[in-house]
């Protein structure tokens, strides 16, 4: 009555699973260690971002609530995982806990803020220039951050530009 089977063997399929399996393996082989490095390159981006509305909110003396702030706008460093964005109450170039805080912002997670001496880095970005106070003098920073085995320096320097390595 027939004369030619049709279908699949029992080994045919296993070799075609097998194969499969071997592809999937491969292509997933280094995806979780990628996301953390695009985890750490997003950090990166979304920190040079933030310093540059900061300095944007300066240069345009955003006003805050009803008043524009006569010292500017700053960030906040510590070593840790997250950063404050705040408002130059006093004019003092520096943030202390009378300050307005704009803004409290988390780092990607893995990704932290090191390389930083013992005490904070403030950065203020005073307008219309803007002129920008490090830890409340005229001058340059450094800001390392650390993640995914791999590290990343932005730089501010005086006239306000930012840059990365």
């Amino acid at each position: 009555m027939f004369d030619k089977e049709k279908g699949v063997s029992l080994i045919e399929l296993l070799i075609t699973v097998t194969v499969m399996s071997i592809l999937l393996a491969v292509s997933f082989w280094g995806y979780k260690d990628r996301g953390r490095e695009l985890a750490f390159e997003r950090a990166v981006f979304n920190l040079t971002t933030k310093l540059e509305q900061v300095r944007e909110m300066a240069m345009s003396a955003q006003e805050v609530g009803t008043e524009r702030p006569e010292g500017g706008y700053g960030v906040h460093f510590t070593i840790g995982n997250s950063y404050i964005i705040f408002v130059d109450s006093f004019a003092d170039k520096v943030y202390t806990a009378a300050d307005t805080v704009v803004d409290t912002v988390s780092l990607e997670e893995g990704t932290g803020i090191s390389a930083l001496s013992d005490t904070p880095l403030d950065i203020v970005f005073e307008p219309p220039s803007p002129s920008v106070y490090i830890n409340g003098a005229l001058g340059t920073a450094e800001i390392t951050l650390s993640g995914a085995g791999r590290s990343r320096k932005i730089i501010i320097n005086s006239a306000g530009l930012i840059s990365t390595e």
